[in-house]
């Protein structure tokens, strides 16, 4: 069973490879809604297949140093190099997305725009965020765009 453990992780890992293939391409191809991909398969079940894949393949690894003689170890590194590939890489789309400001009450009519809260307005402006400019003013009239 242990000589197995490293050749198994590793192809749990690269099934988990195209899972989130499957997760980022399926919407763009129509295979699946992009709630599915993004939402489901990448941001609930992903993390978890995640964890998952890298708990085995560091078992795997362990295995294959314990068991003589040591075969699979090159099988097990990769094995847990694909999976930590990927949380590094969603790390850094979450640090990414945390540093920016959130996007919100976004006008889709103009003639009837959304009305910011007081709440709204003193966040923004903690935030240093992009000025709450008058609807009714001609974007040319503006600061930002006067030049």
């Amino acid at each position: 069973m242990l000589n197995k453990l490293p050749k198994f992780a590793l192809w749990l890992s690269l099934a988990l490879v195209l899972w989130f293939a499957l997760a980022v391409f399926g919407p763009k191809f129509g295979l699946i809604g992009w709630q599915t991909g993004l939402g489901t398969m990448i941001m609930q079940l992903g993390v978890i297949l995640v964890g998952v894949t890298a708990l085995v393949a560091l078992i795997a690894l362990i295995a294959a140093f314990i068991k003589k003689p040591q075969g699979g170890v090159w099988r097990a590194l990769l094995a847990l190099g694909i999976p930590l590939a990927i949380f590094a890489g969603l790390g850094s789309v979450k640090a990414k997305g945390d540093s920016v400001p959130a996007i919100h009450d976004v006008a889709t009519n103009p003639a009837n725009p959304p009305v910011f809260t007081a709440r709204v307005l003193a966040i923004r402006e903690a935030a240093q965020s992009n000025p709450v400019n008058d609807y009714s003013v001609p974007l040319a009239e503006l600061e930002p765009w006067s030049k």
